[in-house]
């Protein structure tokens, strides 16, 4: 959640007036950690295109927020921390996903070796909500769509690929992309000559 200053100004509120707002957002089901990034009276910067900026953070203990305020300099608890930082608001959100993006991978690591499977890094690049197993079976099956590329009729070569990749259900291209381009290069239309 993001407050600017000419949120409060146009509203007629006071940065009083939303204490506990960021509690709403972290007793939505599901949600294990909340940031509410608040711009700071008076924060902009003099001589810079940047604004001073408060993150509050809220966890539901399951993420230690306090070690996420420490990387930018704040502090506070397991499930309640923050920190003050100069930023443009753009920036700020990027480090925060960023972080929040390193977070999720290093949990999902851990449970991974708890179950002792071997996870390749790229795995993380595959739509999340793909089961484990769908994600292992496109690593099985990624050197065969690779290999699409020497077919040279183009209407079988695309035929073929989506066969491979019906276990994915809806838009199975977007499912995988990334993964793909990071070991190929090229997305997996542009490598096939299909786009």
């Amino acid at each position: 959640m993001t407050i600017s200053r000419s949120m409060l100004n146009s509203t007629g509120t006071s940065t009083e007036d939303i204490d506990g707002l960021i509690n709403y957002a972290r007793r939505i089901e599901d949600v294990r950690v909340a940031a509410l990034i608040h711009e700071i009276k008076n924060g902009a910067g003099k001589f810079t295109n940047m604004n001073r900026y408060h993150v509050s953070l809220r966890s539901d203990s399951s993420v230690d927020v306090a070690k996420i305020a420490n990387k930018f300099g704040g502090g506070g608890h397991t499930s309640a921390a923050g920190f003050q930082i100069e930023s443009t608001l753009v920036a700020l959100k990027e480090k925060i996903i960023q972080l929040r993006e390193q977070l999720e991978k290093n949990v999902m690591q851990y449970c991974y070796k708890l179950l002792d499977v071997d996870f390749p890094d790229r795995g993380f690049l595959l739509f999340w909500q793909l089961p484990l197993n769908d994600k292992l079976h496109y690593f099985d099956i990624e050197e065969k769509i690779a290999g699409l590329k020497n077919v040279a009729d183009r209407a079988t070569r695309k035929e073929e690929l989506y066969k491979l990749l019906q276990f994915l259900g809806a838009n199975p291209i977007e499912k995988v992309d990334k993964a793909f381009k990071e070991k190929y290069k090229k997305g997996i239309l542009e490598y096939l000559g299909l786009s």
